[in-house]
């Protein structure tokens, strides 16, 4: 019972603020990408080597202004998305004339709680998160093994709203470890560093 008052009492706060919304989101961007895979080529007498740098992304976030007795501008949020990555893949023959054909494939699910200060059009966000991504290394004829982790990043924005239902921004973001290593030390994909996506944001 207590637990239901305290409830009822958080909503009733949230529903006495000026404003709040969910809304949802597509970006597409790139950002700093390694593995090892791109090294095998250097034992190859022949190869192809192919590598997609896109990342293409979906979200949906809640925004809350006017808590903390705040004014209007200043916007509180969260957010949970789904990214994937450009596919990397080689295939080549050894100097033995062995053949070998084998791929990358990466997806993240990131979560982000974020501030937004949105004076007039152009609104600015900052935040931190954490994303869980998994990366499969796929090899013809062997098999595949998966790895997954859960990483920090930090994140910046800027936004310009074309009316209240919808803007368009750049997002960057800064991720933290984000290294996917197996046991005996091969990098399936090491997304440290910097991202950069172009989004687009619709208001409910």
């Amino acid at each position: 019972m207590k637990k239901l008052v305290l409830i009822a009492v958080i909503l009733a706060a949230f529903s006495a603020t000026s404003f709040a919304g969910f809304g949802l989101g597509v970006s597409l961007g790139a950002g700093q990408s390694k593995s090892d895979l791109k090294a095998v080529k250097d034992s190859m007498v022949a190869y192809e080597h192919k590598w997609n740098l896109g990342i293409f992304g979906v979200e949906a976030f809640y925004e809350h202004a006017g808590l903390f007795n705040l004014e209007e501008q200043h916007i509180f949020g969260i957010k949970v998305g789904y990214n994937g990555l450009g596919e990397e893949s080689l295939k080549g023959l050894y100097f033995d004339l062995t053949y070998e054909e084998a791929k990358i494939t990466y997806y993240e699910i990131p979560f982000m709680i974020y501030y937004k200060y949105a004076p007039s059009k152009c609104d600015w966000t900052s935040g931190a998160g954490a994303a869980f991504g998994k990366s499969k290394l796929e090899v013809l004829g062997v098999g595949s093994d998966t790895i997954s982790k859960t990483y920090p990043f930090i994140a910046a924005g800027v936004e310009h709203r074309f009316g209240k239902l919808f803007g368009l921004g750049l997002d960057l973001r800064y991720n933290l470890g984000a290294k996917f290593e197996n046991e005996i030390g091969f990098v399936y994909r090491d997304l440290s560093g910097i991202q950069g996506a172009l989004a687009a944001r619709f208001y409910f």
